[in-house]
């Protein structure tokens, strides 16, 4: 009887886990990211740039709204001779969402034309 009964509560408690771990999980929102990319990397070219990313998120996340213009990034690279480079550059924009969405608490909406991933972020 105590096998039964153990059997049971065991499998109510994994139907309410789960059921529990689904309905919090919050929904995502799109957001364009200035961060880091490496270009040539372990070349005599190696280098690396702020470019914007178009990402999918938590609209709990609460770290883009601290990616302003004019921050300073540390981006790291690998050069031709397998060694750990850094560079410091500066942010152009802040993170922002694209026009028409307003998901993220503290990130503001792109401008008039969103940001097209791939292009430069820095500030020039």
């Amino acid at each position: 009887m105590n096998k039964k009964i153990c059997s049971v509560l065991s499998g109510l408690m994994l139907v309410g886990i789960s059921a529990t771990a689904v309905a919090d999980k919050p929904p995502k929102a799109e957001v364009y990211h200035c961060g880091c990319v490496t270009v040539d990397e372990q070349t005599a070219t190696a280098t690396a740039e702020l470019q914007w990313k178009l990402l999918s998120i938590s609209t709990k996340s609460k770290g883009h709204r601290n990616h302003e213009a004019d921050d300073l990034k540390i981006c790291m690279y690998v050069d031709e001779n397998l060694a750990a480079q850094s560079i410091e550059l500066e942010r152009g924009f802040d993170d922002c969402e694209p026009i028409g969405n307003d998901l993220l608490l503290g990130v503001g909406q792109c401008g008039v034309v969103s940001p097209v991933p791939t292009d430069s972020c820095e500030e020039v």
